[in-house]
């Protein structure tokens, strides 16, 4: 059964763009800056791009838990290690994009990293929705609790 995408989510989903943009916007200006001054972070691309998604992570998780998921989950270290797993894993998605687009197909690094993106949106989105900022009885009793409700396993 196809469930409807409620007014909240679809709120947290705009407002996850608008930090992805501005993510995506220090993630590709940091990765150019490196790999386009030091003739280093050219030669090893790939560990200049996980230099630079990297740096963006911690700015990320504030803006994402405050503004996008409005948690107040005072568990901060918790949810933490939790974004940063869900992160990594999205940087393995785009390193093995951007590796495969480069190495196997002779892509432009560039491009390679704009194929990659749509991916790791995705797959950040949900594991930050469904696992890092998953609402709990926990929080703060702002959250409604049909709210709550919609994040309950069955």
């Amino acid at each position: 059964m196809i469930r409807r995408v409620s007014k909240e989510t679809k709120d947290q989903f705009v407002r996850y763009v608008i930090i992805g943009v501005v993510n995506t916007a220090l993630d590709f200006g940091l990765y150019a800056f490196l790999t386009r001054s030091f003739d280093f972070w050219m030669e090893h691309y790939l560990l200049a791009n996980a230099v630079a998604f990297t740096i963006v992570v911690t700015w990320s998780f504030f803006w994402n838990k405050y503004w996008t998921f409005r948690n107040r989950d005072v568990r901060h270290a918790h949810q933490y290690a939790k974004f940063v797993f869900a992160t990594l894993t999205g940087i393995l998605i785009a390193e093995s994009i951007l590796y495969m687009g480069v190495a196997q197909f002779g892509f432009h690094d560039i491009l390679s990293k704009v194929l990659a993106a749509p991916f790791v949106v995705v797959w950040n989105f949900l594991a930050y929705r469904l696992w890092a900022f998953r609402a709990s009885r926990k929080m703060v009793p702002e959250v409604a609790s049909n709210q709550i409700d919609e994040y309950e396993t069955p």
